[in-house]
């Protein structure tokens, strides 16, 4: 058992060592007038085009207050039908005004913590 332990634990920081790491609190940062925990009412008042379904909404167009935050696409946007919340979503900024795919991660997110709105 002390073996598997220390295997795990060896693997582990081996990822950590290998992965780069791009630490955003997306808890506190609103991006395109979204953040997470948003009730889907508000969300919706923002993002006319916003199509929920079961526990995603969909966004076929990124929108003028995506566009602004420098999103090029929205890749999904969880929210928990019963607390009728935002709880996850993914975004890509590639080829936008903030990262190209030749854009250093650190670059990235500073320009990301920079022009986002934080608490």
């Amino acid at each position: 058992m002390k073996k598997l332990i220390l295997a795990a634990v060896i693997c582990m920081t081996y990822t950590n060592v290998q992965a780069n790491v791009c630490e955003i609190p997306l808890n506190q940062v609103a991006v395109g007038s979204m953040t997470l925990m948003q009730s889907l009412d508000q969300f919706k008042k923002i993002h006319s085009n916003a199509k929920p379904d079961k526990d995603r909404i969909q966004i076929l167009d990124v929108d003028q207050a995506f566009e602004n935050a420098g999103v090029t696409s929205v890749g999904s946007i969880d929210f928990d039908p019963v607390k009728n919340r935002i709880i996850g979503f993914t975004l890509s900024y590639n080829e936008g005004k903030y990262a190209q795919l030749e854009t250093p991660l650190n670059q990235f997110k500073n320009s990301i913590l920079k022009n986002s709105k934080l608490p």
